[in-house]
């Protein structure tokens, strides 16, 4: 089950930090 809750959380954190990038 971690290996499907952490790809999903980073994926999250990815977002973020493409968005804090692009400004």
């Amino acid at each position: 089950m971690e290996f499907f809750t952490v790809p999903h959380c980073y994926h999250f954190i990815t977002l973020l930090y493409y968005y804090t990038v692009s400004d």
